[in-house]
C-alpha cells in the first residue's frame, strides 16, 4: 500500500534540504511519496538528488519526485506544505531599514510590524493562487503552513479559498522545556494550555499530571527569581495575570514598546544566514555530483538527520497517518469559535488534536479582556494586510501599516510603502 503523498511548495527552501531526512525518522511514513515543487528547476534537481541519497542511506522506501508543474505536484496530494517565500531575508532586511529610516521602533519586524506586513504582501497572493489549483486537484488535502507569517497566511487561505489551513511553528513544542526550572518538574510531568496568536501565546492553564493547578506555585517561583519584575514576561504576568510564552524576543514583536526590553536589531546577524545557505548549497551540489553523502559534513548531518523546524511540521502528519490522537501544543487555525471573544476569521494559536480525520482545535472559551484586546490590535492590521495583498489595494496597504502599533502615523505609513516599492517594486505585487 502506497504511503501518503506529501507535496512541498518551496522545494529549494530550507525545508527541502531536511524533509527526506526528517520523514525518515518516522516509521509510520515509510514508503511515503515526497514531491518537491519549485520554480527553480536547476536547483531543484540538486535537492532531489540529495534527497534520494538520503532515502538510500536510510533504506526508507520513499518515492521522491519533483518539478515546476503544479498539476503533477498537486494530484493525489494528502498533505500540502507551504515553505516558500519571495527573497525572504533580503526583503525583510531592507524593509527593516526603510522602517528605521522613518523612525519605526521595533525589535526585528519579522512576523509582526513592517516585516510581517511585507511578507504578507509578497506571499499571500502566491498561496491563494496555489490553493486555487489545489481545490481542483487535491481538494481534501490539508495545507500545512510554514511560510511566514503563518497566522496571516492561515487567515488568507481561510478567507480566500476552500482549503483547510493549519499554521505551524516549532516554538510551542518547546514550551514545557522552558518551564521546567520555574516549576522544578520534568517536561512530562505537566501540561499547559496555550492560547493567542502565533508568537504571541499566553499560558492559560498549567496542570500537573495528577490534576493539580500549578499556576499559583509557578507565579510564586517566577516572582522569587525575578522579585524586581525586570523581565518583560514577569511584568506581563503581573499586569495581565497570565504568563506569555514564546522563545527569544518574539513576544516583544507584538508590542509597540517591546524593543525597550529586547532592543532594536539591525538585522545583520539574521541576514548572515544567507551566507550559511550558500555554503549548504555548495555542499549539496558537491554531494549530488559525486553521488556521495559525505557523511560527517555538517550539511550532510542536517540532510540525513532532519531538523527541528522540519520535525515540528512532520509530527502532525505522523499523528494523522497513525490516527494517534496526539495533542499538539499549538497550531494556527481559523478561529471558528475556539476563542469566543475574538473574531471567527482570526487565525488563533491554540492546542489541537491530530488524528486520521485531520487537526482539531481545542476550545478555549473566553480570554481575559486585556489579553483579548491586545490580540485584537494585531488582528486588525493582520486582516487589512491580507486584504491588501489579495485585492492589491494601495489604500488597504496604507491602512494596514497605519494601524500597526509600531507605525506612528499615516504619513509614515505612506512613506514606508513608497520607499520599499521604489527599492523592490519588481518583486512586489502591483497595488492600485
Amino acid at each position: 500500500m502506497a504511503g501518503p503523498k506529501i507535496t512541498l511548495v518551496g522545494g529549494c527552501s530550507g525545508a527541502g534540504v531536511t524533509l527526506a531526512g526528517t520523514v525518515a525518522q518516522h516509521p509510520e511514513l515509510r514508503g511515503a511519496r515526497l514531491h518537491y515543487l519549485d520554480i527553480d528547476e536547476s536547483r531543484l534537481q540538486t535537492v532531489l538528488d540529495v534527497a534520494r541519497l538520503v532515502n538510500d542511506h536510510h533504506n526508507f522506501d520513499l518515492v521522491i519526485t519533483g518539478g515546476s508543474e503544479r498539476r503533477e505536484a498537486l494530484e493525489e496530494t494528502d498533505f500540502l506544505f507551504f515553505s516558500f517565500a519571495v527573497d525572504r531575508l533580503q526583503l525583510w532586511y531592507d524593509m527593516l531599514h526603510v522602517a528605521l529610516k522613518h523612525g519605526v521602533q521595533q525589535v526585528e519586524g519579522l512576523d509582526y510590524g513592517t516585516g510581517g506586513f511585507l511578507a504578507t504582501l509578497c506571499n499571500a497572493p502566491i498561496a491563494i493562487d496555489i490553493c486555487a489549483d489545489a481545490e481542483k486537484y487535491c481538494p481534501n488535502a490539508i495545507v500545512l503552513i510554514r511560510t511566514s507569517p503563518p497566522s496571516r497566511m492561515v487567515m488568507a487561505v481561510s478567507l480566500y479559498s476552500n482549503m483547510k489551513a493549519v499554521g505551524l511553528c516549532h516554538n510551542p513544542w518547546e514550551v514545557n522545556l522552558t518551564l521546567t526550572d520555574k516549576l522544578n518538574m520534568k517536561v512530562d510531568e505537566f501540561e499547559v494550555q496555550l492560547a493567542g496568536l502565533n508568537h504571541c501565546w499566553w499560558i492559560m492553564k498549567m496542570t500537573a499530571r495528577d490534576g493539580r493547578d500549578l499556576y499559583p506555585e509557578f507565579r510564586r517561583n517566577v516572582l522569587t527569581k525575578d522579585p524586581h519584575r525586570t523581565s518583560l514576561e514577569t511584568q506581563l504576568m503581573d499586569v495581565f495575570g497570565y504568563y506569555p510564552y514564546v522563545s527569544g524576543p518574539h513576544m516583544s514583536e507584538s508590542l509597540a514598546w517591546g524593543w525597550r526590553y529586547h532592543g532594536m536589531h539591525t538585522g545583520e546577524e539574521r541576514l548572515a544566514k544567507v551566507d550559511l545557505r550558500k555554503q549548504e548549497w555548495e555542499d549539496m551540489e558537491r554531494m549530488a555530483a559525486a553521488s556521495n553523502l559525505d557523511v560527517g559534513n555538517e550539511t550532510t548531518q542536517k540532510c540525513v538527520g532532519g531538523h527541528p523546524s522540519s520535525e515540528m511540521a512532520i509530527k502532525p502528519v505522523t499523528h494523522m497517518v497513525a490516527n494517534s490522537g496526539e495533542r499538539i501544543p499549538a497550531v494556527d487555525l481559523k478561529n471558528d469559535g475556539f476563542i469566543t471573544n475574538l473574531p471567527d476569521d482570526a487565525a488563533v494559536g491554540i492546542p489541537a488534536i491530530a488524528d486520521k480525520s485531520g487537526i482539531h482545535g481545542e476550545t478555549i472559551g473566553e480570554l481575559p479582556s486585556g489579553i483579548a484586546s491586545l490580540i485584537q490590535l494585531q488582528y486588525g492590521t493582520q486582516r487589512l494586510s491580507v486584504e491588501a495583498a489579495i485585492t492589491r489595494s494601495r489604500k488597504l496597504a496604507i491602512q494596514a501599516l497605519t494601524l500597526d502599533p509600531h507605525v506612528r502615523d499615516m504619513e509614515t505609513a505612506r512613506r514606508i510603502l513608497d520607499d520599499i516599492y521604489a527599492w523592490h517594486g519588481d518583486q512586489l505585487p502591483t497595488l492600485e
